[in-house]
């Protein structure tokens, strides 16, 4: 994978990541260092399977603002392979959500009319489904099974802390089940 930054930078970083098991370090609302991280079997697991969401949840999770620009949002969202985001105010509190289907025909429309495409806090919702960290994995799974989103973000005392995703839940119902 090409970055734009010096080779010892990338290698640090990679040497980070393989370390700590994180995947993703913030450089701000619209973008993140990526970096490959080696395959789940050869990263030390925990002896003890996660049993909550904070566990399992992404803490330095990509999110956008309301003032966001919508084409912003669809280079992130390809960038970070995630089907929706959180939208946050300058507090980091949550204040919407944002997938890919909201932003799909809105992209296209602005593509064919040669128009400024719209900022995120046109097209969010405002009414967003989101989980505590203390909630438990198995009773978030069951409600995945719905037709809920793919994405949860994690809220804390008002204040957006990570997102956790359906492969996440699906990956620490596995684990629990092996342990």
């Amino acid at each position: 994978m090409g970055t734009m930054f010096p080779d010892k930078i990338t290698s640090a970083l990679e040497k980070v990541f393989m370390t700590t098991g994180q995947t993703r370090a913030p450089l701000g609302y619209d973008g993140y260092i990526t970096c490959h991280v080696p395959p789940a079997k050869e990263m030390p697991m925990p002896n003890k399977a996660p049993t909550i969401v904070r566990d399992i949840m992404s803490r330095d999770c990509y999110r956008v603002t309301a003032t966001t620009s919508v084409s912003t949002l669809a280079e992130g969202l390809a960038l970070h392979r995630l089907p929706g985001v959180p939208v946050v105010d300058k507090s980091d509190r949550l204040i919407g959500f944002i997938s890919e289907q909201d932003v799909l025909g809105k992209i296209l429309e602005s593509a064919y009319l040669n128009d400024e495409p719209p900022l995120v806090g046109d097209l969010m919702r405002n009414e967003v489904l989101s989980v505590s960290p203390n909630k438990s994995i198995t009773d978030l799974a069951q409600e995945m099974l719905g037709h809920k989103p793919k994405v949860f973000p994690v809220v804390e005392q008002e204040r957006l802390v990570g997102i956790v995703t359906r492969r996440d839940v699906l990956t620490a119902v596995v684990r629990m089940r092996h342990k």
